[in-house]
C-alpha cells in the first residue's frame, strides 16, 4: 500500500494482512498518530519518506513486530527514535535510515535487536560521528551488525 502527498491517515484495523507500507510526501505532520501501527500485525516492509516536518516516530511502531525492513528517508526534522518503538522490533532484519539531518543518536534498544543484519546511515551527521568504529559514543549498540554502512 503507498500512501503519498495526503494528511496521515488513521489506518483500518481490516488491513491485518497488510504486508507492505510506504507512506511519504507529506509536509505538514509532526508526529504519526499513537494508534497508527497497531493494526498492523504482518506488516513486513515499512518505508517513511520525505516528512519535512516529522520530529518523531511513535512508540506504537514497537506491535510491528512482523517488520524485516524499515526504511526511514529524507525526514529532515526527525529528532529521535524511540527506544520504546524499536524494541518490539525483534523480526527487523534491515535498517536504513537516510538523510535525517537533525537526528540526534540511535536507539538504545538497537543492540538488542539480534535479527538485525543490515544497518546503513547515510547524510546523519550526529549519527555519523556517534557511530564511529570502537569509539563513537553509539558503537555498542550497532557493533553486532554484521553489514553496516556509515556515511556522513
Amino acid at each position: 500500500m503507498e500512501i503519498r502527498y495526503c494528511p496521515i491517515p488513521t489506518l483500518s484495523s481490516n488491513l491485518k494482512a497488510l504486508t507492505s507500507l510506504n507512506i511519504s510526501d507529506n509536509k505538514e505532520a509532526t508526529s504519526f498518530p499513537e494508534e497508527m501501527f497497531k493494526s498492523l500485525a504482518n506488516l513486513k516492509y515499512l518505508n517513511i519518506s520525505h516528512f519535512k516536518n516529522l520530529k518523531e516516530l511513535h512508540t506504537s511502531l514497537a506491535s510491528l513486530n512482523a517488520l524485516k525492513s524499515l526504511k526511514i528517508q529524507w525526514c529532515c526534522a526527525l529528532e529521535s527514535i524511540p527506544e520504546e518503538g524499536v524494541k518490539g522490533l525483534t523480526s527487523l532484519t534491515e535498517l536504513i535510515v537516510k538523510f535525517c539531518k537533525m537526528l540526534k543518536c540511535l536507539p538504545e534498544g538497537l543492540q538488542h535487536l539480534t535479527a538485525l543484519t543490515r544497518l546503513k546511515i547515510w547524510g546523519c551527521p550526529e549519527v555519523f560521528k556517534r557511530c564511529e568504529k570502537g569509539i563513537g559514543e553509539d558503537w555498542h549498540k550497532i557493533a553486532h551488525i554484521p553489514n553496516l554502512e556509515i556515511y556522513y
